[in-house]
């Protein structure tokens, strides 16, 4: 059913029927940018408790040189788990988010007497063929996923230089090191490059 686009000219009914689908996408709006600020506050969160137990792990009660093996694979697993954050927040939920807000957009477009709320703040600092927005969130999540894995690499650099351990305990963490920068990569591209084009469409 086809409705008319100006105010004066739209039935009641008819505008009920609008004003309610607008009102849930904006319930649908807040609920995933709630569910995306939590994910947010516990990557932090996340990156913050790797970093406590990497200096308790790290220095012992004098100071000195204690568990580095052990704080490497601590920094290994924050950094996995704050990946796993990463693909819940922009992969996951971001999507659903732009799908509702794309919807409220349209609806913006077609009907005139609608404010254009999503119109503007699409608008907002944004590029042809390009989501600022997102790729600034990107970065977040690549540097706090980033920060645990550096750590984690020099924490094995001072255990081998310090203790002259064999290669061949450390190849495998240097392994999970190299494997956790290729994933840091691939999340970076799939969360900003592959999703503009998505949303295109």
């Amino acid at each position: 059913m086809a409705f008319p686009q100006d105010l004066d000219a739209i039935k009641k009914d008819d505008f009920e029927k609008v004003w309610k689908i607008v009102q849930e996408c904006g319930e649908e709006e807040r609920h995933f940018n709630q569910l995306q600020s939590i994910y947010r506050g516990l990557a932090s969160t996340w990156l913050l408790a790797t970093f406590g137990a990497v200096g308790y792990l790290q220095f012992g009660k004098e100071g000195q040189q204690s568990h580095p093996e052990a704080a490497a694979a601590v920094c290994f697993a924050g950094a996995f788990g704050i990946a796993l954050i990463w693909i819940l927040d922009l992969d996951v939920y971001h999507r659903l988010l732009v799908a509702v807000f794309n919807e409220g957009r349209k609806l913006e477009g077609h009907f005139s007497f609608l404010p254009r709320f999503r119109t503007n703040m699409e608008n907002i600092g944004r590029k042809p063929g390009s989501d600022l927005i997102r790729k600034r969130l990107a970065w977040y999540y690549a540097g706090t996923t980033s920060a645990p894995v550096a750590a984690g690499i020099f924490s094995l650099g001072m255990a081998f230089y310090s203790r002259h351990y064999r290669c061949e305990w450390y190849s495998f963490l240097l392994l999970a090191a190299v494997i956790a920068c290729l994933v840091i990569v691939w999340l970076f591209r799939r969360t900003t490059d592959k999703q503009d084009t998505q949303d295109k469409q």
